[in-house]
């Protein structure tokens, strides 16, 4: 089964000779099902702002744009289960553009509407569940001539989406209004930011995963002057979840693009963007933080931060990309087992802020058994780090190395743990990679000598200027 649910604003009336604009209507849609639908979709846009009216009398101003209507929406469905045992609920709210000036010689833009509160819930005992949950803001309308602006963009928040089954997926995107058009002199509409904080969640026993990804609106268009900044975009998220065997989570910021001036460059700053989340579970855990910095006549920074910790001995993998204008990025990842020599193995990676615009990535792994991956071919930091390694990988390891294989692979000595640490460069330019592996011990018991192993070592390409190795016991 399947439903669908529409909800549009009325459209502003357009003013009459040099009278405003009337806001456009808002939209808002609440739903809630308890049954069997295996589909459930809710849409709710907000209606467009009037035009403001012609001057009355030649010279005289037009009348301004309306605000765009704003938009907002909750779909929830819980479901008993059935065939299939599957069920999604998709929830979006978009703001009405704002009306344009009556005469743009002479008037103001209406601002964007605002696309709040959309709100998607699917549970489902049992079974696989999606949840999606959309907002987005309304363009700011046009305005002309010097001493007066352009729309506003539309703003956005509490964007909220939740997700509870055996697997359960929760999605959120939230993306600011865009600032309108100043044109003939008149000053552009500012781009409206978007912040996601905590906004996906859910449930399971199975695979739980969460993606959040916040965008700044773009800059307004100025034919003269200074055009408008990008909108700047923070996505962050903290979950703690004891009970799914897998816990994956994904957080995004894109900065919004600078305005365009009137020779059709980028004449505005691009956003500025931060990611950052942390997952902790006792099944296997994944994630991955992504910042972009928005394009614009400087690029805006960007920074991304990924944590992920796991328990029982289950594999941990971070990764941390970051682009922009002074880009930094940092991964850790770490792994706790039960008994044994080894109680906690971490790896971390960075990349510290380089000059000019960079790509970066900064990966970390960390688990029990078998052998570290190999290096990734990104540009950035790469750590991979394991306790208790084994198999075919670590005997060809050691025999390929007959010096370390003397102390190493002799009677009665242990290995146990393994890492392989790297950085590489692609072409951005100068940088420093660091990367990071511990182990914790037990040392109780413990006799004889530590001794750490180097297999394996090279370097490839050119460019390359040094390494620096610390080790702390």
């Amino acid at each position: 089964m399947s439903g669908s649910l529409i909800q549009n604003g009325t459209t502003g009336t357009n003013g009459t000779s040099g009278g405003n604009g009337t806001a456009g209507g808002s939209a808002v849609v609440s739903y809630t099902s308890v049954g069997t639908s295996a589909t459930l979709k809710g849409y709710a846009t907000g209606g467009s702002g009037g035009n403001g009216g012609f001057p009355v009398t030649p010279g005289a101003p037009g009348g301004s744009g309306g605000a765009g209507g704003n938009a907002s929406i909750t779909v929830a469905a819980t479901t008993v289960p059935f065939n299939g045992s599957r069920l999604g609920v998709n929830a979006s709210a978009q703001g009405g553009a704002g009306g344009d000036g009556g005469d743009l010689s002479r008037s103001n833009g209406g601002a964007g509407g605002a696309g709040t509160a959309a709100h998607a819930s699917a549970i489902l005992a049992g079974g696989v569940v999606y949840a999606r949950a959309v907002s987005t803001g309304g363009y700011g309308g046009v305005g002309g001539s010097a001493g007066y602006a352009a729309g506003n963009g539309g703003t956005v928040g509490n964007t909220t989406a939740y997700a509870s089954g055996y697997s359960a997926y929760a999605t959120a995107y939230q993306t600011g209004g865009g600032g309108g058009r100043g044109v003939a002199g008149a000053a552009p509409g500012l781009a409206a930011p978007s912040t996601l904080a905590n906004a996906v969640s859910g449930s399971a026993s199975g695979t739980l995963g969460l993606i959040q990804k916040a965008t700044g609106g773009p800059g307004g268009y100025a034919a003269t002057g200074t055009p408008a900044a990008g909108g700047a975009a923070s996505s962050t998220l903290t979950v703690t979840n004891t009970v799914a065997k897998r816990l994956d989570a994904t957080v995004m910021a894109y900065g919004g693009n600078g305005g365009h001036n009137g020779t059709g460059n980028f004449g505005g700053a691009g956003g500025n963007a931060v990611s950052a989340v942390t997952a902790t579970g006792n099944g296997a855990v994944t994630v991955t933080a992504e910042a972009l910095g928005g394009l614009g006549l400087t690029t805006g920074s960007a920074s991304a931060n990924a944590v992920a910790n796991s328990a029982g001995g289950q594999s941990a993998s971070a990764t941390g990309q970051a682009m922009g204008g002074g880009a930094t990025d940092s991964s850790a990842a770490s792994s706790s087992g039960t008994g044994g020599m080894v109680s906690l193995v971490a790896a971390g990676a960075s990349d510290p802020v380089a000059a000019g615009i960079t790509n970066d990535f900064a990966h970390s792994e960390a688990g029990f058994g078998g052998m570290p991956a190999t290096t990734l071919s990104f540009d950035g930091a790469f750590a991979s780090v394991v306790a208790a390694p084994s198999g075919a990988a670590l005997t060809a390891a050691l025999t390929n190395d007959p010096a370390v294989n003397v102390v190493l692979g002799a009677v009665g000595a242990v290995v146990f743990g393994a890492a392989e640490l790297s950085g590489n460069a692609q072409g951005n330019g100068p940088a420093d990679h660091l990367a990071t592996a511990s182990w914790t011990l037990d040392a109780a018991g413990l006799t004889g000598q530590l001794t750490l192993g180097l297999v394996g070592s090279q370097v490839l390409g050119t460019g390359f200027s040094s390494l620096d190795l610390a080790v702390t016991v």
